[in-house]
């Protein structure tokens, strides 16, 4: 009989040739010294998908979903945020420019 040691957490187990369903491990017969035997065992996952986060961007709210192929979760901000902050940098980096700067005299 043909038996595999773990699973490995595998959701199904499969055995070609198998030993009535596919399920079942195979007893298979040796007759003669060097013969070989092929069995495949076939471990399936299946695949979570974790939650997906799609930013509709005709309204304010977003949508989760766990569908495969879905887009990747929104991680970046607003084009108007990003530029709110880079002038916001501009506005206090300019002033501290002027007074840390060397004057020549």
């Amino acid at each position: 009989t043909v038996t595999e040691t773990g699973t490995g957490g595998a959701d199904s187990v499969t055995y070609s040739p198998d030993g009535g369903t596919p399920s079942d491990p195979p007893t298979v017969e040796i007759t003669s010294d060097g013969q070989e035997v092929t069995v495949t065992v076939t471990n399936t996952f299946i695949e979570v998908l974790g939650d997906i986060t799609d930013r509709d961007t005709d309204t304010d709210t977003d949508v989760t979903t766990t569908e495969e192929g879905g887009t990747l979760a929104f991680t970046g901000a607003e084009l108007l945020i990003l530029a709110l902050m880079a002038l916001g940098l501009l506005v206090t980096g300019a002033p501290l420019l002027l007074l840390t700067r060397r004057r020549d005299e």
